[in-house]
């Protein structure tokens, strides 16, 4: 059986534990753009608190484009201020280093349709994280999603600034992780699947 959800920028680390749970990731790829939700945000984690980024979408949010087809938004710097603002939130984190440099080559060279640069995100990721996941795209809609990440409870990993509030960190973007446990972030995500299972 796979675990089904939309295709999200830098998924959150609640899809990545249920998707490692159930061993295949199929990712939706027939679904109409949907305003307010994760398909062109992510969450992230700084000294000041949680707080979302969102990817700015050529013609507004109010639309109903195939998620295919969407264009982003590429008359603003948004790619710099996004790079500038993960620079400034993950600098002081233990890897930082190991992996801003092809995030940033992502960000600087990836494609301008939603689609297709959350799809290279979600690569990159897999391949430092997890690349014996199996994975697909679905053949047609599955839908409905909820509009958020999954809302589960996960054990902690090391961070310089700690949570508020602990269900946190399933929603928190997967740059999270790999900037705070860097080689060692998919020995935690077998441990947090282990977990989840007892839950």
């Amino acid at each position: 059986m796979a675990y089904t959800s939309p295709l999200t920028c830098f998924p959150a680390i609640g899809h990545w534990v249920l998707a490692l749970d159930q061993g295949h990731w199929q990712l939706e790829a027939w679904e109409n753009f949907v305003k307010s939700t994760d398909r062109n945000r992510y969450w992230l984690h700084s000294h000041q608190d949680t707080f979302r980024l969102s990817l700015p979408v050529a013609g507004g949010r109010s639309q109903k484009t195939p998620i295919q087809a969407l264009l982003l938004d590429e008359t603003t710097p948004w790619r710099e201020q996004h790079l500038t603002i993960i620079r400034n939130a993950y600098a002081a984190s233990p890897f930082f280093e190991d992996f801003f440099p092809e995030i940033e080559t992502c960000y600087r060279n990836g494609s301008n349709h939603l689609f297709e640069f959350n799809l290279e995100l979600f690569h990159y990721c897999r391949e430092w994280l997890c690349p014996d996941l199996a994975w697909s795209l679905t053949t047609r809609w599955q839908g409905p999603y909820p509009a958020e990440s999954p809302n589960l409870e996960l054990p902690s990993y090391f961070r310089p600034f700690p949570l508020q509030n602990p269900h946190e960190l399933a929603r928190l973007s997967v740059l999270d992780l790999l900037f705070q446990e860097g080689p060692w972030a998919a020995v935690w995500l077998e441990e947090a699947v282990k977990f989840y299972r007892t839950r």
